[in-house]
């Protein structure tokens, strides 16, 4: 069934219908990007936050170093109370880290940096100060304390900043999809929707407004007394087609009653005519 051929009432509801899906599709478009876009800003300044306890972690280790090293050149035990926070502040953030950065990868390399730590703790401080307790070894404790000892962490440090590094491009790619996405849907569903509302509007102006014009100027024509017009539409099956039939029924019954009156006439005519001759002396 074409489209002229539909009832009005569904060429109305086709023509809305389309209308409200493509803005509800486009809503949907910017909305979900929308939301995408808010989700990507939390996550990169979780990254952040990672990074910063990344950071902590190191800064810990390095603090607690240099609190062994004040301690061996100084012998105060406020340095060895300081190691002990900073081994705290060490554990403190890498939990903080694993919950900012909740990825297998990023979890196993805080693992990763706390075995390292846990075996610098064994390996490097604990034998410095053993050293320094025993008089005689005092300057090998200095010795100890004084060599390069967070090779490792320092590594892994790296490698967890990378990785982060890499998340955060990720994020930003992820970033500019949304906005390209928003772009889009706004820039290139605004344009199909007034197309569409330009198309439905043509439809809808070529399939009821232009048919009821030309109906409404026949019947005006037959009101005024012209029954020699031609009705439009008749073949169409909706509500305008059903007025033409109505409309074509009513002029050809006043063409045949044109007809009537005519021959109604003629026989009139006629016998006034043979009453005129019968009146007529012979």
């Amino acid at each position: 069934m074409s489209f002229a051929n539909l009832a009005i009432p569904r060429k109305l509801a086709f023509a809305f219908g389309s209308l409200v899906a493509t803005f509800t599709i486009v809503s949907a478009v910017v909305f979900v990007n929308v939301m995408r876009l808010h989700e990507v800003a939390a996550q990169r300044d979780q990254a952040k936050q990672a990074s910063d306890h990344a950071d902590d972690m190191l800064t810990g280790v390095v603090e607690g170093q240099s609190a062994v090293r004040g301690y061996v050149l100084l012998g105060k035990k406020a340095f060895l109370e300081t190691h002990e926070e900073n081994r705290q502040a060490i554990a403190t953030a890498a939990a903080k880290l694993k919950q900012s950065a909740p990825r297998a990868d990023q979890s196993k390399r805080v693992d990763d940096f706390l075995e390292a730590v846990a075996d610098w703790q064994a390996t490097k401080v604990a034998p410095t100060l053993a050293a320094y307790d025993d008089p005689q070894s005092r300057e090998h404790a200095r010795e100890l304390a004084g060599a390069k000892q967070l090779g490792s962490m320092r590594k892994i440090h790296k490698e967890i900043q990378t990785a982060q590094e890499a998340w955060v491009a990720h994020q930003n790619a992820e970033q500019e999809h949304a906005e390209w996405m928003v772009k889009l849907a706004l820039g290139a569903g605004g344009l199909f929707a007034i197309a569409l509302a330009g198309g439905l509007g043509w439809l809808l102006s070529r399939s009821m407004a232009q048919p009821v014009v030309k109906m409404a100027q026949v019947m005006a024509d037959m009101a005024a007394g012209s029954i020699d017009v031609e009705v439009p539409s008749t073949d169409r099956r909706d509500e305008i087609g059903n007025i033409a039939k109505a409309v074509l029924v009513f002029r050809d019954a006043a063409v045949e009653k044109q007809r009537d009156d005519q021959e109604r006439q003629a026989v009139m005519e006629e016998l006034g005519i043979g009453f005129s001759v019968l009146r007529t002396p012979t």
